[in-house]
C-alpha cells in the first residue's frame, strides 16, 4: 500500500507466497502427524513378534520433516555447486549494426531501471526523429540481490518524477524468420526541468536468456534455472528500444528496427555468454 504497488508484486510475490505456502503446509503435515488419531486401535505385539517384523519404522513425522528439509536445501546447494567461483564480468558494448551509425556522443532520453546488473550498455543509432536507443542490462551467477526478473526491474522507477508509463501491451515482430513476442509500452514525460512537457517515447522490451528470446517473467526464470542445471550458466539480459514520438510512424519505425537488428544483438550476447 505505502510503496504504491510496486514492492511485493509480481513474479517475486508468486515466488515468495508459493514457497510460503509450502514451507508452513509441510510443518502443518508434521503438526498433525504428531497428534493424529488411528482409525483402528491395533494389538500390542509381544516381544517375540516385534522381533520376527525388525526394526520399526522412522514416525511419519521424521520422514515428512526429512523431505521437507530436503526440497528446501537441494536448489541452493545444488546452485552453490554449479555456479563456483565468481565468474569474470562480460565487457558490454553494444556492437555496430548493419546499415546504422552509431552517435558515439549522443544521450540517451531514458533507460530502464534494473537491480544490479552484472554489466549495462546503451548505445543511441540514427539521428534526430530517427534515433532510437538500445539499453541491454546483463546478468550472470544470479541471486537474491541481482536477478534478470524482478519487481525491481522496471521501465520507470516508482520515485521518477520525470517520466510515467501510459500504456503497455504486446506485439510480435519477426526477426530473422522467426516471429518473437515482445512488451510494448509508451512514456510520457511530465513537466520538469530538462525534459519538454508532453514527450513521449515508444518502447520495445524482450528477454534474451541462454539463445532464446522471451517476454515472459515466468519463462526467463524457468530458462535460467534450467541452464543453471544443465551447467551452461544462466546468463541473461533484457533489452530495450526506444524512440522518441507518438503514434503510428514513430511505432512502425520502431518495430522495423527491431526486426533488422534483433538477430544481429542477440548473436552479440551470445558471443558475450561464451566469454567466460
Amino acid at each position: 500500500h505505502y510503496s504504491g504497488n510496486t514492492i511485493a508484486v509480481g513474479v517475486d510475490h508468486l515466488i515468495y507466497g508459493w514457497v510460503f505456502f509450502g514451507v508452513v503446509i509441510g510443518i502443518m503435515f508434521v503438526v498433525g502427524a504428531r497428534w493424529a488419531e488411528p482409525e483402528l486401535a491395533l494389538p500390542l505385539l509381544s516381544a517375540s513378534d516385534s522381533a520376527q517384523f525388525g526394526r520399526r519404522p522412522a514416525p511419519l513425522e521424521w520422514w515428512v520433516a526429512a523431505a521437507l528439509a530436503l526440497v528446501l536445501t537441494a536448489p541452493t546447494l545444488l546452485a552453490q555447486r554449479l555456479q563456483g567461483v565468481d565468474a569474470p564480468v562480460p565487457a558490454l558494448r553494444l556492437p555496430a549494426l548493419p546499415g546504422l551509425q552509431a552517435e558515439g556522443t549522443a544521450q540517451p532520453v531514458q533507460t530502464p531501471k534494473f537491480e544490479n546488473p552484472r554489466a549495462e550498455a546503451v548505445q543511441v543509432y540514427g539521428q534526430g526523429a530517427a534515433a532510437i536507443t538500445v539499453h541491454v542490462a546483463y546478468y550472470r551467477q544470479q541471486s537474491y540481490g541481482r536477478k534478470l526478473v524482478s519487481s525491481q526491474n522496471a521501465l520507470v522507477a516508482s520515485n521518477d518524477k520525470v517520466w510515467r508509463q501510459t500504456a503497455r501491451g504486446e506485439i510480435a515482430v519477426t526477426a530473422g524468420g522467426q516471429t518473437s513476442t515482445l512488451r510494448s509500452a509508451e512514456l510520457r514525460s511530465g513537466s520538469l526541468t530538462g525534459v519538454s512537457a508532453g514527450q513521449a517515447l515508444q518502447v520495445r522490451q524482450v528477454y534474451w536468456v541462454g539463445g532464446r528470446l522471451t517476454h515472459s517473467d515466468h519463462i526467463a526464470g524457468l530458462l535460467g534455472v534450467v541452464g543453471q542445471l544443465s551447467g551452461r550458466g544462466d546468463d541473461g539480459a533484457a533489452i530495450t528500444f526506444y524512440i522518441a514520438g507518438a503514434g503510428n510512424d514513430a511505432n512502425a519505425a520502431l518495430d522495423n528496427f527491431v526486426a533488422a537488428q534483433l538477430p544481429a544483438l542477440t548473436a552479440w550476447l551470445e558471443s558475450v555468454r561464451v566469454q567466460r
